[in-house]
């Protein structure tokens, strides 16, 4: 089992989701908690360049991106989540 530590800015991110995204994020939570990893199929699971360099994003839905930190030891930082358009201003 993984802990998850969020930052800041993620919690202010999953504040503004809508209840069925929250879900969805929730969802995944569990899922990166228990395994520390999330699975290709469904999420398209991959590591980011970049502004995010070292950092791993998913896709719980087409528009829906959860980014977090690699694991360090049994941690796992949650940085954001968001929309392509709010993570990486397009």
């Amino acid at each position: 089992m993984y802990s998850l530590e969020a930052s800041t800015q993620f919690k202010k991110d999953f504040k503004a989701l809508s209840v069925p995204d929250e879900k969805r994020v929730e969802k995944a939570l569990g899922i990166l908690a228990e395994t520390g990893t999330l699975p290709y199929d469904p999420y398209l699971t991959h590591a980011l360049k970049g502004r995010y360099k070292d950092n791993m994003e998913a896709h719980l839905r087409p528009d829906l991106l959860l980014i977090w930190f690699e694991k360090v030891g049994n941690s796992i930082k949650l940085v954001r989540v968001g929309s392509h358009a709010k993570l990486f201003n397009k």
